[in-house]
């Protein structure tokens, strides 16, 4: 009997054979009924399974038992990676094999993978494809074996040690185009990190949600890289660019392999974006990650094939990391290496609420030094936007770069100039850089009243912001533009012509300016505060509500006076010069 159940296996592997992608689905369900007949014959046992095999000291791969066991593994995927409507009663009944001998088949796949044979000369006999096959085939049973599942969660670890190290194991890209089914590791992935319950969700049924992951297998995923979320983005981002990068030139392949590692790509890159947004939210990613993701996004835009859909996925992938980072350095990372530009290509193929929200974010995060300076390097603006956007862009460089000079202060210095940076250090007041303590102490006597003016205002600013999102040299630089806005748009506000018949004085009104706006807008509103402009400046996470800082601490009347604002004070209508910290400490005088 053991004869004819071995039988039975390779004709019904032979059979699967016989069909391709592109095979008429008559054929295919033809070839399907056939195959049902074989699985119906009580001979079939698959008894190639029931050896356990880590009872035998021979680890060697071409052993009678070894060879039996791979081909009933064969035979099982083979059955169950029908695709096709007539396939489900293959499936059903497969389902009392697998559930009879799954601790067996368990054992064999942890038997026969790669881990235990890298750099021995077995590796040259691990089935790599048949594993791929049979994960994929045993993982569409999910909702029928979820019981055994939990009872071996080994198998998860070992599904996402073959797909995250495949690369080790196998020559990536070609390997995808030489061995027939390794392609369908990278498509049991999403199936294996998803509740078997919601499984429809996949095919469009309902939006994915944080609570759809199957929590084993999240943790078996993590558990391949030592429970560190972002080694397992390094590797999963490493992979994805291995099917983006272009083939050597020397290799031929053809249209179809080329169209299936764009296929392959695309899965990952979409299933990179659902992990990355809803199942292992990372605060941080390492810089190599972020670069490799814009050269995978320039790398699909150059391709010869059209990869759309692909180019989508990656930007949704980077979209998602800077929404879960805890700062602003991976979007600064990806505008370095260019970002900006390939967003842009994306979406003008095809606009999306993605591509749009990524530019909305990149305008909104430009208000913060570290992101402006990436976007204007060297005074230069990089085009963004209309005419408008790209003025405002100018502005807010312009103000940046006078009001952070990469210079020593000291007049005296012997090394000031422009091209000396080296060893500059900024005063406390975060506007100032010396070279050394000496020019420093040379420069204080000068320097003094304005680092404490400064000083004064900043600290008032920063009293309610969040160190983490806001920094000391952007609240400067929000407090600094503002006043330059204040200063050209003043006219426009026609404060004189507020109305006064309900008992309203100037001074109870507070001057706002949203900095989230290209131009910045600037806005009148009745307040009990009876002295402050406000800019509103976005935050780091894209939904939250933009922070307030002051930026002028006296009553919007006193320009009606004459006096405009400069940067560390204010000039009056003969000259003189007074420090924020003065006019409020005048105020409390006069409220006394």
């Amino acid at each position: 009997m053991s004869h004819l159940s071995s039988d039975i296996a390779a004709r019904i592997i032979e059979l699967s054979e016989g069909f391709d992608e592109t095979t008429p689905l008559q054929m295919v369900a033809s070839i399907a009924q056939r195959i049902e007949r074989l699985v119906r014959r009580p001979q079939l046992r698959f008894q190639g399974l029931d050896v356990d095999p880590f009872t035998s000291e021979d680890w060697r791969l071409r052993t009678p038992e070894v060879t039996n066991a791979i081909r009933d593994l064969e035979a099982i995927a083979s059955v169950l990676r029908f695709q096709i409507d007539q396939a489900a009663p293959l499936r059903r009944l497969l389902v009392p094999h697998v559930r009879r001998l799954w601790h067996n088949i368990v054992l064999w796949i942890e038997f026969l993978h790669p881990v235990h044979h890298f750099g021995t000369e077995r590796m040259a006999h691990v089935p790599v494809s048949v594993l791929a096959s049979a994960l994929y085939g045993l993982f569409t049973l999910k909702s029928a074996l979820v019981d055994l599942l939990d009872q071996t969660p080994q198998i998860y670890r070992a599904l996402f040690d073959l797909w995250l190290h495949v690369d080790v194991y196998c020559e990536l890209p070609l390997a995808l185009v030489h061995a027939k089914y390794l392609h369908m590791l990278f498509l049991t992935v999403e199936r294996a990190l998803l509740r078997h319950d919601i499984l429809s969700k996949v095919h469009g049924d309902g939006p994915l949600v944080p609570e759809d992951v199957d929590m084993i297998a999240r943790d078996m995923a993590l558990s391949v890289v030592g429970h560190h979320p972002r080694r397992f983005y390094r590797r999963f981002v490493h992979l994805v660019e291995l099917f983006v990068t272009p083939i050597e030139p020397y290799v031929m392949i053809s249209m179809d392999s080329e169209l299936m590692l764009v296929r392959v790509a695309m899965s990952q890159l979409s299933l990179l974006a659902m992990v990355s947004n809803l199942f292992i939210p990372a605060s941080s990613q390492r810089r190599d990650v972020v670069r490799a993701l814009v050269r995978v996004l320039r790398g699909l835009l150059d391709r010869p094939v059209d990869a759309l859909e692909a180019e989508e996925a990656a930007c949704m992938v980077l979209w998602g990391m800077w929404k879960c980072a805890g700062d602003r350095r991976l979007l600064v990372w990806a505008l370095r290496d260019g970002v900006l530009e390939l967003i842009s290509a994306v979406h003008n193929k095809r606009p999306s609420d993605t591509t749009n929200s990524m530019l909305n974010y990149i305008a909104d995060q430009a208000m913060h030094v570290q992101v402006l300076r990436v976007l204007g390097p060297g005074g230069q603006v990089v085009p963004f936007g209309g005419p408008a956007v790209e003025t405002s862009m100018r502005e807010r460089t312009e103000v940046m770069r006078s009001l952070y000079p990469k210079v020593c202060a000291c007049s005296k210095c012997p090394r000031r100039s422009a091209q000396d940076r080296y060893g500059l250090r900024r005063c406390a007041c975060v506007t100032t850089c010396y070279c050394s303590s000496e020019c420093q102490l040379h420069d204080w006597s000068s320097h003094r009243p304005r680092c404490q003016s400064i000083r004064m205002t900043m600290v008032e600013a920063l009293r309610y912001l969040p160190s983490s999102e806001i920094s000391p040299l952007d609240v400067r630089f929000h407090i600094l533009y503002a006043r330059f806005l204040v200063r050209m748009n003043f006219a426009k506000l026609e404060l004189v012509e507020i109305p006064r018949s309900e008992g309203w004085q100037l001074c109870n009104y507070c001057l706002g300016i949203d900095l989230r706006q290209m131009p910045p807008q600037p806005s009148l509103r009745h307040s009990e505060v009876r002295y402050i402009v406000t800019a509103f400046v976005p935050a780091l996470r894209h939904t939250a509500k933009p922070y307030g800082v002051k930026v002028l601490d006296v009553p919007l009347s006193l320009m009606l006076d004459g006096y405009m604002p400069v940067g560390d004070g204010w000039v009056g209508p003969g000259g003189d010069w007074r420090s924020d910290c003065e006019e409020e400490s005048v105020n409390k005088v006069d409220t006394q």
